[in-house]
């Protein structure tokens, strides 16, 4: 795991920046913390190793790659009885639960059958594209509502024995929100930003005494900036794409991100969209349910519940952006 941090005291501004860089999740991760600099700090080494046990215990608890995790190892549970299980990882099933339940299943944490199916999970990618049959046979393995937990015992329970369960669509998100937490704990910040895996929770302003300035990139496989969205509050910005993660067939583009309905990669125009949410974790379960509902769909179910997002739609001329909530406000104008 490759580790970098730095050091930068700005002159004019008063304040000192300690900006963290390292590999978690089978991603990369950045953490800047902001400090007054006539204030004792948190030395670098020190944030640094509280972030790294955090995603490393993450990782043990809900890793799909890790054999050992303790979702693994629910998964080879062939049992429908009650097991014990972490407070973390009740959380974050209990979180996907509501998720699914409010999207009416387009969030699933069940999924992973298929996405394993279509080659997107620990195992390799088939020779092949999957015959309906198979995509029927691992579809009868899949339903959010075959999972139960029950946190006044402390136990999750699969009401269908063969269940697998992928929280590939919102750890990332729970371990930001962990993090940024137990970070936030220094009463000397002026300001921090975690992100993982391009979901990103941030506090206060940066070290320029501006709000922080985060990317939307292109859908594009070179990184490239969309637009600048300006973020403060505590809150978070979650984005799912179907632009990176894929293969090609026969001329045609098979996208990571599976429909649980037609149990087949999502077919439609919506090419990514980002969610802002208080929760890290949130946002991450709901920009998935989002980029599975498509354009038309995704932009009734958060004018539904209140969300604020921005989605890039692809057209016959390149793309056009729809907005959300108020989404268009955190927007910032160029030149400004």
């Amino acid at each position: 795991m490759a580790l970098a941090f730095y050091l930068l005291k700005p002159r004019s501004t008063g304040l000192k920046l300690v900006e963290l860089h390292g590999s978690t999740m089978g991603t990369s991760y950045t953490i800047k913390l902001v400090f007054p600099d006539d204030q004792t700090y948190m030395e670098p080494k020190e944030a640094q190793k509280m972030a790294e046990d955090i995603f490393e215990d993450i990782n043990d608890k809900m890793s799909t790659y890790i054999p050992g995790s303790e979702l693994s190892l629910f998964n080879r549970y062939l049992s429908t009885k009650p097991l014990e299980a972490s407070k973390d990882l009740q959380a974050v099933l209990n979180a996907s639960l509501k998720v699914s339940s409010l999207s009416n299943g387009a969030f699933d944490p069940t999924i992973g059958p298929l996405v394993n199916l279509w080659g997107f999970g620990p195992s390799a990618r088939p020779d092949k594209v999957p015959s309906l049959n198979e995509i029927k046979a691992m579809q009868k393995k899949v339903g959010w509502q075959k999972l139960k937990v029950t946190t006044s015992s402390g136990k999750i329970q699969k009401k269908q024995k063969d269940l697998d369960v992928d929280l590939s669509a919102i750890a990332k998100g729970f371990a930001v929100d962990q993090v940024f937490l137990k970070l936030k704990e220094n009463k000397n910040l002026n300001g921090l930003y975690v992100e993982v895996g391009g979901e990103i929770r941030v506090f206060g302003r940066n070290h320029r005494h501006l709000w922080w300035r985060i990317g939307i990139n292109k859908p594009s496989t070179q990184v490239a900036i969309q637009e600048i969205v300006e973020l403060a509050g505590g809150v978070s910005m979650a984005t799912s794409g179907s632009y990176r993660n894929y293969f090609e067939e026969d001329g045609k583009r098979y996208s990571h991100t599976i429909h649980p309905k037609t149990g087949k990669p999502i077919d439609h125009k919506l090419v990514s969209v980002s969610v802002v949410h208080q929760s890290c974790m949130v946002a991450d379960a709901l920009a998935t349910a989002i980029m599975v509902l498509g354009p038309q769909q995704g932009a009734d179910f958060s004018k539904k519940n209140g969300l604020k997002i921005y989605m890039l739609i692809k057209t016959q001329s390149g793309y056009t952006v729809q907005t959300e909530g108020g989404f268009e406000r955190l927007i910032k104008k160029k030149g400004s």
